[in-house]
């Protein structure tokens, strides 16, 4: 892929911003996911490059436009716009749409896992190079999740690597799953255990305190209710994503998420 050089004056309204890029508004269809000065193109350029791929594969996904575009040095991708709350923020705003929300996400993860594309980089690889780089992970702990990842069962579906609620934006012609920077080809196992892992250490991006009170009393209904939903499209047993609990936890200390470590670092010794 090529980028194209642009001038900070052309980008629009802030309209997020996430731990890695921001968003812009760019035109009346689209917006621009201006990553950090921190992400190399190359890790742009993958994030654009699966966009295309899931696009192609039918999922709901918006559709990412030719060519990256450069602003002062940060790299950036051009999205179809979408309009409407993440589901995260619709469930902290109305908790009454509980159940229909957890539904819609374990079926959109079924949907995603009953597709298959080898295009899509490794799951195993990439789970391996997080634990090799995780700087807080004992070398003891590393060594047992590098075995324990060896001799996990394999596979060929699409998997997001971050599927969460707050991925999720929920248009009027429906939901639509963001950020696929993390996609890979792999095991489904692995990707519910990395779900199943957000919903048990992950704190809420809610700086509200009382939404934050609200989503933390959803927390484990909607994610009892989404295993439900998914369970119902996509056989998974509890052995078979509890055994790769430990190792996406050993990956996720890769990310050095502030106030995590302790909780995913008692996750890894269970090894």
């Amino acid at each position: 892929m090529t980028s194209q050089k642009v001038p900070a004056e052309r980008l629009g309204p802030l309209l997020g911003t996430g731990r890695t890029a921001e968003v812009y508004d760019w035109d009346d269809g689209h917006v621009l996911k201006l990553f950090h000065t921190t992400m190399p193109f190359a890790s742009v350029a993958a994030e654009a490059r699966s966009a295309q791929i899931v696009t192609a594969a039918g999922l709901p996904v918006p559709a990412a436009v030719d060519p990256l575009v450069e602003v002062d040095g940060r790299f950036g991708i051009i999205f179809a716009r979408l309009d409407g709350p993440t589901m995260l923020a619709l469930l902290a705003n109305e908790p009454q749409w509980l159940e229909e929300l957890a539904g819609q996400f374990g079926a959109l993860h079924a949907q995603m896992h009953r597709h298959t594309c080898r295009e899509l980089p490794s799951q195993r690889e990439a789970l391996a190079r997080a634990i090799d780089y995780a700087p807080a992970l004992p070398d003891h702990l590393r060594e047992r999740a590098l075995h324990r990842l060896d001799r996990l069962p394999g596979g060929a579906a699409i998997c997001h690597g971050d599927f969460h609620p707050d991925n999720i934006v929920m248009t009027a012609q429906g939901p639509v799953i963001i950020d696929w920077m993390t996609a890979t080809s792999g095991n489904p196992a692995a990707d519910v255990a990395r779900t199943m892992l957000l919903f048990r250490t992950a704190d809420a991006p809610e700086s509200n305190p009382v939404r934050a009170a609200t989503l933390e009393q959803a927390r484990h209904h909607f994610y009892a209710t989404y295993r439900r939903a998914y369970a119902e499209q996509v056989h998974l047993t509890a052995a078979e994503t509890d055994a790769w609990l430990p190792v996406v936890a050993a990956a996720r200390l890769a990310e050095q998420i502030a106030g995590e470590e302790d909780r995913l670092l008692s996750i890894v010794e269970t090894l």
